[in-house]
């Protein structure tokens, strides 16, 4: 989105552009990756610890998606944004 309204400037047709590529964005990352942590774990451990496992993922993805969420603003207000992608990218990484 900030690359789509950087390259081509700021009209009405620019901003509903950018929109709707996040909302593309979102909708293909719904049908492909997006649910192969839920999947992953439901498959991969057995029958009788499946549940807690399902719990611990969920709550390191929900740890992992928080830090993202708190350090994103100070990080990139103290840094280039190439920098602030590249210092959370780990974290990122982690997040799926």
């Amino acid at each position: 989105m900030g690359a789509t309204l950087f390259l081509f400037g700021k009209g009405p047709f620019v901003i509903a552009l950018a929109i709707l590529f996040v909302c593309g964005n979102v909708a293909f990352f719904s049908v492909g990756l997006g649910p192969v942590c839920w999947v992953l774990t439901s498959e991969i451990f057995p029958l009788r610890v499946r549940a807690q496992a399902s719990a611990l993922g969920v709550v390191a993805n929900r740890v992992c998606s928080g830090l993202v969420a708190m350090s994103f603003l100070s990080v990139s207000s103290a840094q280039a944004f190439s920098n602030t992608v590249l210092h959370l990218l780990p974290v990122l990484i982690t997040d799926n």
